[in-house]
């Protein structure tokens, strides 16, 4: 996956307005329109890894759904996107 594929965005998170901070991270692969956020962690760039974590195993899931390749390729990124997935916040 290419850097100039992806486009990161900031935004506001947090509880009050006196509190809020941009923590959240918005992140999108602009071929496939992959797009996932993630607002749970404590700094922006904990936010940013999660979310690309994300796109580079939903990218890499697409790739082998068009690819047609192996079925054990897609059940081992399933695992991993569950293993991510644990805390709920990523879309």
């Amino acid at each position: 996956m290419k850097l100039e594929d992806i486009r990161i965005d900031t935004y506001r998170s947090g509880g009050t307005s006196i509190r809020q901070e941009d923590l959240a991270v918005r992140v999108t692969h602009l071929p496939t329109g992959i797009t996932k956020t993630c607002d749970y962690c404590p700094t922006q760039r904990q936010n940013y890894e999660e979310a690309f974590r994300h796109v580079q195993l939903a990218v890499a899931r697409y790739e082998i759904e068009v690819n047609g390749d192996k079925e054990n390729q897609l059940r081992e990124i399933d695992i991993e996107l569950e293993k991510l997935n644990k805390h709920g916040d990523i879309f």
